[in-house]
């Protein structure tokens, strides 16, 4: 089972979302991305938000496989619509949301990282980014209505997390939560650095980060290339190689590294000149070179949101535009709003939640 879960993690990655510090500076949308946020917005609530989470895929399937589609639900899912309520200050649907979050996905002191409500089924193992970004959404709503009471929630849950899939510092891709079996890697864009440093309290918590940080860090592959290594083997002691290399992960891992001001300045200029050219690529090789010309709302949207943590205005603004390309105009399509296929009938939740949450920071100080 942890050979599937490994290889569905490879493929699925279930992302973290660590929203900016309070010196970024603002970007405004122009009047054309307002629409277009309230546009997807209304998408996003109206065709994937349903009673007990968020919807994969606008499409159903009948089919059941390793990685999650259709209206099955992913804990990723719920997290980035959190940081939605939190950010555009809906305290009521925020709480609603979060409990039913809770009751869905929650079990044996962390959050199931896919539910299928057909069968009405929890996988037995989490994705520890998924528990950090629901924390995140905890912190993020602490942080605009001083909730003592989600503070103190964020807290039972990162001692929940610490029970299995973060031990001695160490954080694991996935762990049983009945059993306390646990991966033996890390994906480097797992670690939210920025939450995980919230966390690091004292001489041993404050090591612990450093020691967190310099495994990202040091999976950097260099100026010529500034994108960084996928994973991390505790057991080998060594990153595993990896001849194709994912753009999103090398994106979530530079936003999380501009989240605590350690972005080289050469993957922040890398994401300038393909967003300005058009060309971020959803893969690459070891050398820079694109594998593929496949390309995604998602990968804008993070781009766009490195561009407002590092006060890039440019390359926030720029980067919209991208994920603009991929809304539904058609008004005769169910999709219309959304970021998809509209021949195929085709909106992943990843797309257009990332998206939601990159025009919501503009009205963000976050």
């Amino acid at each position: 089972m942890f050979k599937r879960i490994g290889l569905l993690l490879t493929i699925l990655f279930s992302f973290t979302l660590v929203l900016p510090g309070p010196t970024v500076r603002a970007a405004k949308l122009t009047g054309n991305q307002v629409k277009q946020q309230q546009q997807l917005q209304h998408f996003v609530k109206q065709r994937l938000v349903a009673k007990k989470g968020i919807y994969t895929n606008y499409l159903e399937t009948d089919q059941r496989a390793d990685t999650a589609s259709g209206h099955e639900m992913l804990s990723e899912s719920a997290g980035l619509y959190l940081q939605h309520l939190a950010l555009t200050g809906k305290k009521k649907k925020f709480r609603r949301f979060y409990q039913q979050t809770k009751k869905t996905f929650y079990a044996h002191h962390q959050f199931s990282y896919r539910y299928d409500p057909k069968t009405k089924k929890r996988s037995p193992v989490n994705a520890s980014v998924d528990d950090l970004r629901i924390i995140n959404s905890l912190l993020l709503y602490n942080q605009k209505f001083h909730s003592k009471r989600y503070k103190k929630t964020a807290n039972a849950l990162y001692r929940g997390l610490k029970r299995n899939s973060l031990v001695d510092g160490r954080l694991y891709d996935y762990a049983d939560g009945k059993t306390g079996q646990h991966a033996k890697t890390i994906t480097l864009c797992y670690l939210d650095l920025e939450t995980l440093q919230h966390f690091a309290r004292g001489r041993k918590g404050n090591r612990q980060f450093k020691q967190q940080l310099r495994l990202v860090k040091k999976g950097y592959l260099g100026a010529q290339v500034p994108l960084y290594k996928t994973r991390f083997s505790y057991a080998k002691k060594r990153y595993v190689a990896s001849k194709k290399l994912n753009v999103v992960e090398s994106l979530l891992t530079m936003l999380h590294l501009a989240q605590v001001k350690q972005l080289p300045a050469a993957s922040e200029n890398w994401v300038q000149q393909q967003v300005s050219a058009g060309k971020l690529y959803n893969r690459y090789d070891q050398n820079g070179q694109a594998l593929t010309t496949d390309q995604s709302a998602g990968g804008y949207a993070l781009a766009a949101m490195i561009g407002k943590t590092t006060g890039n205005a440019k390359l926030y603004r720029s980067a919209l535009q991208h994920v603009a390309t991929f809304q539904v105009t058609s008004k005769s399509s169910p999709l219309f709003g959304g970021l998809g296929d509209a021949a195929t009938k085709q909106a992943y939740s990843f797309d257009n939640l990332t998206a939601l949450v990159a025009y919501d920071l503009a009205q963000s100080s976050y």
